[in-house]
């Protein structure tokens, strides 16, 4: 039976007073006209609200407070908070003109995050509606962290290559859902938290593995669970990681090939006046003398 972990509640209140007392505090000095004051309060509050919250959901750790499959995803949404948390700060510090840019991407972290559930399958992707707002989540706060970290010269080719690798790995692990598949069919009338199951892998649409057991069936109903032994957890996350790992590698060779292409075409030089004109030779200093 898990408990409430009333401490790590109270935190997160405090999170929320922090986060209210430095937005108004910013306001009132950005109506004062102290601008820049103004900024590095607002970024310093958005700060200290991400340590305070980071630190309340460490809090969940504890045994008594959740269930084993839900570590990760505390780590994860530490993690995520931290990092949107300092890199605005760091924009704000850096590079003032950036700091929208660092603070949306910061705030759109966080949002993906709240809208995710934490009983999701966040490890692996089910099908083209990839369930990933929790890695869509980190993807953005680490944006935030770049553009907080790199000058303003060098920071869009990063977020560009982050942008294409990200790209690339949804596309080969949609791909990989194409190839392979797994189907679970209850063996017994639905009613308790376990049930007698079935498992199926596909691979091109051919049966490669089969498995019953019991197991626990989720609220969403027992098509969320994809495997039941280690042998077909290998064989969906491997399938999964080689086609993620084609789509990242292949989306960066194509960009780096496109980047060659565009150094290698030099423009023509254009004719030299020496074709049209006949030479003109300067004077030397003994003509000069002899004029």
């Amino acid at each position: 039976m898990e408990g409430i972990n009333i401490g790590g509640i109270l935190i997160l209140y405090l999170s929320v007073l922090v986060f209210g007392t430095g937005s108004l505090s910013g306001l009132v000095l950005w109506l004062a006209g102290r601008s820049r004051t103004a900024l590095l309060t607002f970024a310093g509050g958005q700060l200290l609200t991400a340590v305070i919250a980071a630190f309340a959901v460490l809090t969940f750790l504890g045994r008594e407070f959740h269930g084993d499959e839900n570590t990760g995803m505390i780590l994860l949404i530490t993690t995520i908070l931290l990092l949107a948390g300092g890199g605005q700060f760091l924009a704000a510090l850096r590079c003032p003109r950036s700091y929208g840019v660092a603070l949306a991407c910061g705030a759109s972290s966080i949002l993906f995050l709240a809208g995710g559930s934490l009983s999701a399958d966040w490890i692996g992707i089910s099908g083209l509606h990839f369930q990933s707002r929790p890695g869509m989540s980190l993807l953005l706060a680490g944006a935030c962290l770049v553009i907080g970290l790199l000058p303003p010269r060098r920071r869009t080719s990063p977020l560009l290559w982050t942008a294409l690798g990200a790209l690339g790995v949804i596309a080969g692990a949609a791909v990989s859902d194409l190839v392979i598949a797994s189907r679970c069919q209850l063996l017994e009338p639905p009613g308790g938290r376990v049930s007698q199951v079935r498992v199926e892998i596909f691979l091109m649409g051919l049966p490669i593995s089969e498995a019953s057991g019991l197991a626990p069936i989720p609220d969403d109903g027992p098509g969320s669970i994809r495997f039941l032994t280690l042998g077909q957890a290998l064989l969906i996350f491997t399938t999964q990681f080689v086609f993620a790992a084609g789509g990242l590698y292949v989306a960066l060779a194509i960009g780096a090939r496109l980047v060659r292409q565009a150094t290698e075409q030099v423009p023509a030089a254009s004719p030299s006046v020496s074709e049209d004109y006949p030479p003109i030779h300067g004077y030397s200093s003994e003509q000069i003398k002899r004029m």
